[in-house]
């Protein structure tokens, strides 16, 4: 299932803004990490390497959340759900030219420089990670702080 973000929260996902990404742990605990996020359609595109734990969780418990919050005013956010519905490998020859491509957009966009510069020896990102989401809680755009 697909829904709409709303418009209004469209500047909210994606370059330069820094997702909360929220995966299960094995043990039943939640997993928050900040996360590069962009969007293809009303799809949301994650990244990450082979072995992290946002990693193991998404390919285990493929149910995430992720919030996008307004750098100029935090009371300004899109709370999204939804379900992992594909993730692919870099060292998987299908899907490696792809996968490089979007870490290195992603870090292009986000921090100015390509290709992906924080590459480990031995790393194997993985990427996209689609999720289809579901809105959960748009905060009202006129939101401020008191």
């Amino acid at each position: 299932m697909s829904v709409n973000i709303p418009a209004e929260f469209d500047d909210l996902i994606g370059p330069p803004n820094i997702a909360l990404l929220a995966t299960t742990n094995a043990n039943g605990t939640l997993q928050v990490t900040p996360v590069w996020a962009t969007r293809d359609g009303d799809t949301v595109v994650v990244g990450s390497a082979k072995g992290r734990a946002k990693d193991r969780n998404m390919r285990e418990r493929a149910e995430v959340a992720l919030a996008f919050v307004d750098p100029a005013n935090p009371y300004r956010y899109v709370a999204v759900s939804g379900t992992v519905t594909a993730v692919r490998d870099e060292d998987d020859p299908e899907h490696a030219e792809q996968v490089t491509g979007h870490i290195d957009d992603a870090a292009e966009a986000y921090v100015g420089r390509r290709p992906y510069p924080f590459r480990q020896p031995g790393e194997v990102r993985h990427a996209p990670p689609r999720l289809v989401p579901r809105v959960l809680q748009p905060a009202p755009v006129g939101h401020a702080a008191a």
